[in-house]
């Protein structure tokens, strides 16, 4: 793995490589489960989560924002950012990397409440029935009402959480630096099995169809949802991107330098299609499209059933921040990761042309895409300045 600036720590990446034989570790740690009140019973309704469903496509169902862009309310939660923010009815929440968890009103900009984890927060919240869960980098994974940020209960894992958590029905899906990946009941805090990758689990696991896909080290995993036991495992170079799954297919890039179509039964390769370089965003998957960027500063945009390309976009910076898709518009925030500080634009493209519509300058790197509301985007550049576009 390549170090940068900001990602010098993923250094210690080869250090936590653990054995090729990953296996299944199915637990009954009934001493780690807190005494604090349980969360109520879960009324129907969908989890709230990273990318915006439970295969990280990154496609949204909002108005698109037109031209001319104006600044709504700006504020600043400092000072740096680095997991997402996300918008949860009229609450936009943000973690910042000095530990502060803050929640605002969407439409002032106002301070709802703070939380003051016990270390730095590079983990997106994900949100199931008015409560916020979120990992932070002491291992510590927190449960939080959202309405006044008051700490329902947490669970120590052990290992830094960097991923955001993934809630399927009622369970909590989250991984750590140390490769271990869990299954948590929210009902009952009880660790129902836990997993051992073959290194540090830097993405959010996504799901589709009973199916848990996740990567660790070299190894991207199709794993049981229930059990946790693996259905498929594929390894190709040192390590695998973001990946998010759609229909059947999970789209990832490797270090190989080359962007996959896996087959989500088997894990077969589908097509692949050579990107040039290393460094890559999570897929957004539209409109039978899929769309990613990589260190050459480029968004490309593939068949998702053929890997054709579209088209690509040059843009001003590294396109490593995760895109969004709403209403044939793509919103594509760059930033580096060598530290290379000024201001970043966020470009609004046409899903169909590539061409740009329009663009809005921000005060820093943009490390997090924007959280999309109605006709209002929610953008936060890395030295905490928070901006509601409309």
């Amino acid at each position: 793995m390549k170090a940068h600036g900001d990602f010098a720590r993923l250094a210690l990446f080869s250090l936590l490589l653990m054995s090729a034989c990953s296996q299944v570790i199915v637990t009954q740690l009934a001493t780690q489960i807190p005494t604090a009140t349980v969360t109520p019973e879960l009324r129907e309704s969908n989890a709230i989560v990273y990318r915006g469903d439970l295969g990280r496509t990154g496609h949204f169902d909002f108005a698109m924002v037109e031209s001319p862009v104006d600044v709504r309310w700006q504020g600043t939660v400092g000072p740096s950012v680095h997991g997402a923010q996300m918008l949860v009815g009229e609450t936009l929440l943000v973690p910042t990397v000095a530990a502060r968890f803050v929640a605002l009103d969407a439409g002032s900009g106002e301070e709802k409440w703070t939380f003051e984890a016990s270390g730095d927060l590079f983990s997106s919240p994900a949100v199931m029935d008015d409560v916020v869960y979120i990992g932070n980098e002491n291992g510590n994974l927190y449960a939080l009402e959202l309405g006044t940020g008051e700490e329902l209960w947490s669970l120590s894992l052990g290992g830094g959480i960097w991923t955001a958590p993934l809630i399927v029905e009622e369970t909590i899906y989250v991984g750590s630096q140390t490769g271990t990946v869990y299954a948590v009941n929210n009902l009952t805090h009880e660790i129902l099995w836990e997993f051992e990758a073959d290194g540090w689990v830097m993405s959010p696991p996504a799901w589709e169809e009973g199916v848990v896909f996740l990567s660790g080290g070299a190894i991207l995993y199709a794993l049981n949802d229930e059990s946790g036991e693996v259905i498929w495992q594929k390894s190709l170079g040192e390590f695998w991107g973001p990946h998010a799954v759609s229909d059947g297919v999970v789209y990832a890039g490797n270090d190989d330098s080359s962007f996959y179509a896996l087959d989500a039964s088997t894990g077969d390769t589908l097509w692949s299609y050579d990107a040039g370089d290393d460094g890559w965003s999570a897929p957004a998957i539209a409109d039978d499209s899929v769309y990613f960027g990589n260190r050459l500063s480029q968004l490309f945009a593939l068949d998702a059933e053929t890997g054709d390309l579209h088209w690509t976009f040059n843009a001003e910076d590294w396109t490593t921040t995760d895109p969004v898709v709403a209403n044939g518009v793509l919103y594509l925030a760059v930033g580096n990761h060598d530290n290379r500080e000024g201001t970043r634009p966020l470009y609004a493209i046409d899903t169909e042309t590539g061409e740009e519509l329009w663009r809005f300058e921000a005060d820093g790197r943009l490390l997090t895409p924007p959280a999309i509301g109605d006709q209002t985007l929610y953008l936060v550049s890395f030295p905490g300045t928070i901006y509601a576009l409309q």
